[in-house]
């Protein structure tokens, strides 16, 4: 506290926070704000191509899921979430009896995890029904299948998509059990 109360005058004190909220008054007064915003999502990928030697469909994909934000990438860069996320749309989103099991058997925060990346593949399929450049897409390395089912797909089924998948996020912070709130989802990707 004494440092920040009177700083040596050749000092540059710089205090990171994800939620200044709990910062003490008389600290947040004595300091300035500010904000970083994520870079463009061309620029991560092109630092995730050259830099890490990834290839395009994964640097595409982890540029754009992680909305620009390089850290984020980097975080995720050394897991399986390329794999998963195929996984994901193959297994649960568009396989005729989806594979509830296998997901079912994860923690909630993998469960998260998955129904946020079923939010980005319908994220894309509505985006490129309304209209939106395929270079855009998250899922790029899968754009014919985006494509396709944009064509199939109504607004007013996308939309009660994401209210189902939004309410699933928030009933599995509410401790529900996981295997019956993802069968009920599953059924309704199957009945379109």
């Amino acid at each position: 506290m004494k440092v920040l109360e009177e700083p040596p005058e050749s000092s540059l004190i710089i205090l990171i926070s994800n939620k200044s909220s709990l910062l003490l008054k008389t600290i947040v007064s004595r300091c300035k704000a500010l904000k970083f915003s994520s870079l463009m999502r061309e620029e991560v990928k092109n630092i995730l191509q050259s830099d890490y030697k990834l290839e395009i469909d994964k640097a595409h994909f982890l540029a754009y899921f992680s909305e620009g934000q390089l850290g984020r990438a980097l975080k995720l860069k050394d897991t399986d979430i390329f794999t998963e996320k195929n996984v994901v749309i193959d297994k649960f989103i568009l396989a005729e009896k989806p594979c509830v099991d296998s997901l079912s058997s994860k923690n909630k925060t993998e469960i998260v995890s998955w129904l946020n990346i079923a939010v980005t593949w319908f994220r894309d399929i509505y985006l490129k029904k309304a209209g939106m450049e395929e270079t855009e897409l998250i899922h790029y390395d899968r754009r014919k299948e985006v494509e396709r089912f944009a064509d199939i797909y109504s607004f007013t089924y996308l939309n009660q998509v994401f209210e189902s998948l939004s309410k699933s996020v928030l009933y599995l912070g509410q401790n529900i059990n996981a295997r019956l709130l993802l069968y009920e989802l599953a059924s309704g990707f199957t009945s379109r």
